[in-house]
Order: C-alpha cells, then structure tokens, then sequence
C-alpha cells in the first residue's frame, strides 16, 4: 500500500470507527449553544420546568454551599426554589474546554453570576464567579442530556449567606 492509498483508506477507517473527530471550534460552538439556549436562558427566566429539561432523569447536580440535588425531580425543585426567591441579574459563561467522545462530552468553564433577592431587588450576595464541569451524555433519541452538573464560587466553604450576614452584623 502506498502513502496516496494508504491516507484515504486510514481517513475512512477512523470515521468508520468513530474515531474521526468533529472540529473543535464546531464542537464548542454546538455546546456553547445547547448550553446557552437550554441551561442559562431558562434559568435567567426563572423557567424551572424548561431549565430541568436539559438534565436526564438520572442527573445529579452539585451546586454551591448545598447538597447533591439526585435526579430531574430535585434538580427541578432547586431551580423552583431559586426562581421564587432570587432574581438572576446576570449570569455569563465563559467555555473554555469541551471534549466529546461518542455519546459522552464535557464542558468546563467559568461563569460570573448576579442573583438579587426577588422581594426587593437588592444584590442576594449569592452570585459570583465561580467554574463548572457538566458531564453531557447523548440520549438514544439525540438529544444532549447533563448527568453530572458541579459548579461553584469561589467563596470559601464556610462562607454561606448565613455566616456573611452574621458577620456583618458583629
């Protein structure tokens, strides 16, 4: 075999194999958008129902200063939470690496967010900048579902909105 059939024959047998890859920048750019379109649009809205959508059934959710939130149920009943009490100002990511194999992918960044308090618009404390790592698994239907959504701030562990308005007040 020479090197002019032997290049073809290898490019087939990668893309028959699913080892040829997508672009990177064409890879980021879907994922930019799936995540810009069904994980921070909703949630800026306050749209849990749609927000929870992106998550499989199975998810599980490690946000901030809480709990693991295990399946769709709990994830949803934390954006619920969230929309009731908090107004989300701003929340703007910054992707900064995906990679995709098959029907796995993961995204990973950093985020800045804004979250007032409902009630009276003022500035809840809560936002902030943060990274996230989200776990994406390709559903039999096609679609990009998250499994593993960790995100977090860059406050210190013990630094809660409890422990800062306690603070303030001494």
């Amino acid at each position: 075999m020479t090197i002019s059939t032997s290049i073809p024959f290898l490019a087939m047998t990668l893309l028959l194999t699913g080892c040829a890859s997508t672009p990177f920048h064409q890879v980021k750019a879907d994922f930019a958008l799936l995540f810009s379109s069904q994980y921070v649009a909703p949630f800026k809205a306050g749209d849990a129902a749609t927000w929870s959508e992106v998550f499989a059934a199975n998810a599980v959710a490690l946000h901030d200063r809480r709990s693991a939130d295990v399946g769709r149920e709990a994830i949803t009943e934390f954006g619920k939470m969230v929309a009731q009490h908090l107004k989300v100002d701003r929340f703007d990511i910054q992707i900064e690496q995906v990679q995709q194999n098959g029907n796995w992918a993961f995204t990973r960044g950093s985020f800045s967010t804004r979250l007032l308090i409902r009630s009276d618009g003022k500035d809840s404390g809560l936002g902030g900048e943060g990274k996230f790592f989200i776990l994406w698994e390709k559903q039999s239907d096609g679609q990009w579902k998250i499994i593993i959504a960790v995100s977090y701030t860059h406050l210190r562990a013990h630094e809660t909105l409890r422990y800062l308005v306690c603070r303030l007040l001494l």
